[in-house]
């Protein structure tokens, strides 16, 4: 592959009037992005670089291109590098990225310590994705589990439920006086005993997944397959 590096394009404004208020561009060497437009026909794709070098947009026509505050590399045979940054980029992965390095475009190599502390963060993703999925509790009341999730909201809820369970469960009252909607949206109404079961077996679930990804995060090495079930309850 053969690279040429057009420029970093910024804004300016021309002479004469812009009743159409269109945006313009030109690089260090006063080139402007039209103008260039105009005058490449080249084959190829059009890579978008930030003006730390991550590659942001990638186009087979250069007019598809807006390089508001970056820099412009053509590549002669970049569809593979350009299917290469798609894919990147749909990971959302900032250190799966492609970055320019001023000669060429190459997968971004994260050192070690970078490499942790993305991890960490994404440690605390999947385990508030864990906890908005919930999962199904089982209960002694009843043949069927109760799902359940373990939202910030959903938390809140429960443990407000839970007090009022034993207030009520400290006071005698052995009907049916707690309404709760599980995640199926199914209405139970339970007594005060059941839901201190329901609740606290929900409550040490969400702890549990708390505890493994804080097991996880002062690992002195996250694995890469952390998300993988067998680190975390089911």
């Amino acid at each position: 592959m053969q690279f040429t590096d057009l420029g970093f394009f910024t804004t300016y404004e021309p002479e004469g009037e812009n009743p159409d208020g269109i945006i313009f561009f030109r690089n260090e060497a006063d080139q402007d992005f039209y103008d260039l437009v105009r005058q490449n026909s080249d084959r190829g794709h059009w890579f978008m670089a930030g003006v730390d070098g991550n590659i942001t947009a990638v186009s087979a026509d250069l007019s598809g291109l807006s390089p508001f505050n970056a820099r412009v590399i053509h590549v002669d045979d970049g569809a593979a590098l350009a299917d290469d940054f798609r894919t990147r980029a749909a990971t959302g992965d900032p250190l799966h990225r492609l970055i320019w390095d001023g000669a060429e475009i190459r997968p971004y190599q994260p050192a070690p310590a970078e490499i942790h502390a993305e991890r960490r963060q994404a440690v605390n993703r999947e385990r508030e994705r864990r906890l908005a999925a919930g999962k199904p509790f089982a209960v002694s009341w009843q043949a069927e589990p109760i799902p359940m999730t373990g939202r910030p909201f959903d938390q809140t809820v429960i443990l407000g439920l839970v007090q009022r369970a034993t207030a009520l469960h400290m006071q005698g009252v052995t009907e049916a006086a707690i309404t709760f909607r599980d995640a199926a949206n199914t209405t139970h109404h339970l007594t005060p005993a059941q839901f201190l079961e329901l609740g606290q077996a929900g409550t040490n679930w969400v702890e549990a997944v708390m505890t493994a990804s804080w097991a996880l995060k002062d690992s002195g090495s996250i694995p890469e397959d952390f998300a993988d079930d067998t680190y975390w309850p089911a």
